[in-house]
C-alpha cells in the first residue's frame, strides 16, 4: 500500500470514512517473554471476529520497552 493516503485504493478510503476500529495488536508472549505463535493467532482471530477493520501491528501497547524484544523477530509476528 502506498505511504500517502491520497494513493490508497478507494475501497480502503471508504472503509476509513465509514468508521472502522483498528486496534493496536499486542504481542502474545510466554513467561520467558518469547512470542507464543498459537496465542498470537488466537488473539488475531479474536480481534477480526469482533469486527476490527484492521490491526495495528508493531505499535507500543505494553508496559516494557519494545526495543528490548529484538529476539522475538517481527517477521514471525507479521506472518
Amino acid at each position: 500500500m502506498a505511504l500517502r493516503w491520497t494513493d490508497w485504493p478507494p475501497e480502503v478510503l471508504a472503509l476509513l470514512h465509514k468508521g472502522v476500529v483498528i486496534p493496536a495488536h499486542p504481542l502474545a508472549l510466554d513467561a520467558q517473554r518469547k512470542l507464543d505463535p498459537r496465542r498470537q493467532r488466537a488473539l488475531t482471530r479474536y480481534y477480526l471476529d469482533a469486527g476490527a477493520g484492521g490491526l495495528a501491528v508493531g505499535v507500543h501497547t505494553t508496559q516494557f520497552a519494545i526495543r528490548g524484544l529484538g529476539s522475538i523477530g517481527w517477521s514471525s509476528t507479521l506472518r
